[in-house]
C-alpha cells in the first residue's frame, strides 16, 4: 500500500463518475480544496484506492480482493489516531471491513442522501421569522475562528476559506450557529452546520440554513444534505428545510486506537 503524491490526485477524478452516492468530500481532497491523503496499490492505474479527508471521512474504492493491500489497510487501520468514517464502491468492500469487526473494532452504521425539492423548503419557510438573532454572512474571520466539530477550517485550507459561502445566526453579536459551504463544486454546494453548545435547541441552525439555501436558490445552486441515518437533529432538519431522502447505504467506523 502506497501513499499516493499529492501531484497525482487529480489522476484519481475518474472514479467519481462511477459512485452512485455523493461524491463532494472526495472531490475536495482531489481537488486540493482541503488537505487530505490518499493510499492505493500502486501509483500508475492503481486497482484499490483509499481516500482520507482532513475531517475523518473516507473512502474505499476498487478492487476489494486485493490480499497484499487489504492487509496492509488493515495494519494501518490497528493504529490509526482519528476515527475515520468510510464510505464503499462497490458493496463488495462489506465483506473485508466486517472481516475486521474484531481485530480493527469496525463499527456499522448507515447514511443518508437526500435531494432538495424547493416547493417543500417554500412551504416550511414561506412564515418563518427568527426573532430571536440576526442572521447575516459569515466573514472569513468567523469561519475561521467558529469552533465546534462540523466548522469551516476542518473543511477548506486556510487560504482558501473566502471561497466557502456561509452564514451565521448572531445571538447578542456572537456567532451562535453557522451554515455553510462543507463542499463546492460547479453549482452543488453540500451544507454543514453547527450551532454552539449554550445555543443548540433554539431553532438558530434553521435559521442559519434558511439563509444560506436562499442564497442558493438566487444563484441557482444546489444545495446538498447527507448525513448518518442516526443522526436524528440532522435527519429532522433536513426534511424541514426541504430535502427528501433517496438513498441509504453502509456506513463504517474505524475507531481511533489508544497507540501509546
Amino acid at each position: 500500500m502506497l501513499q499516493l503524491k499529492n501531484e497525482l490526485y487529480k489522476s484519481l477524478t475518474y472514479i467519481l463518475e462511477d459512485i452512485p452516492t455523493n461524491t463532494q468530500f472526495i472531490r475536495s481532497v482531489l481537488e486540493g480544496h482541503v488537505d487530505g491523503k490518499i493510499f492505493v496499490d500502486r501509483e500508475i492505474n492503481p486497482s484499490s484506492i483509499y481516500i482520507c479527508h482532513k475531517y475523518g471521512m473516507t473512502f474505499l474504492y476498487g478492487d476489494s480482493g486485493n490480499d497484499l493491500f487489504n492487509s496492509q489497510l488493515a495494519e494501518y487501520f490497528r493504529s490509526i489516531k482519528q476515527d475515520e468514517w468510510i464510505q464503499t464502491y462497490p458493496q463488495a468492500w462489506d465483506s473485508f471491513l466486517r472481516s475486521l469487526t474484531e481485530s480493527a473494532g469496525v463499527e456499522f452504521y448507515s447514511r443518508v442522501n437526500f435531494a432538495f425539492d424547493q416547493k417543500i423548503f417554500e412551504k416550511n419557510t414561506r412564515h418563518a421569522s427568527f426573532d430571536n438573532c440576526t442572521v447575516q454572512e459569515a466573514t472569513v474571520d468567523i469561519m475561521k475562528n467558529f469552533n465546534g466539530k462540523v466548522v469551516p477550517k476542518y473543511f477548506w485550507k486556510e487560504f482558501l476559506l473566502p471561497s466557502c459561502k456561509g452564514y451565521v445566526a448572531m445571538v447578542e453579536n456572537e456567532p451562535a450557529s453557522i451554515a455553510f459551504s462543507a463542499y463546492l463544486h460547479g453549482s452543488d454546494l453540500e451544507i454543514g452546520i453547527e450551532t454552539a453548545e449554550k445555543h443548540r435547541g433554539s431553532g438558530l441552525a434553521f435559521a442559519a440554513c434558511v439563509a444560506l439555501i436562499r442564497y442558493c436558490i438566487e444563484k441557482g445552486m444546489t444545495p446538498i444534505w447527507s448525513c448518518k441515518l442516526d443522526n436524528t437533529a440532522s435527519m429532522k432538519l433536513a426534511q424541514r428545510l426541504g430535502f427528501v431522502e433517496i438513498v441509504r447505504f453502509p456506513y463504517y467506523c474505524i475507531p481511533a486506537k489508544d497507540c501509546e
